[in-house]
């Protein structure tokens, strides 16, 4: 595929997974690599917001984006 090399058959395989992305959206057919990517992907078609900001309860669908805001306007981690 990439021609990349790895030294452990295990590296290898988590490799292929990224250019097989076995984890596909079944709303919008986007493949993935990891099945966490397409949990979190999910979100986009559903409107799941699970991250709620400990400060003013603003919800966020990423718990990047809440400690971003958390961070940001909160100064807080």
């Amino acid at each position: 595929m990439c021609g990349k090399r790895f030294g452990a058959k295990c590296y290898l395989t988590y490799h292929l997974l990224f250019h097989i992305k076995p984890f596909a959206c079944d709303v919008c057919g986007k493949r993935f690599a990891c099945k966490w990517e397409l949990t979190r992907h999910l979100r986009i078609h559903t409107g799941e917001k699970p991250y709620k900001c400990f400060v003013c309860e603003k919800v966020f669908a990423h718990i990047g984006s809440r400690n971003r805001h958390c961070k940001k306007i909160h100064n807080k981690k």
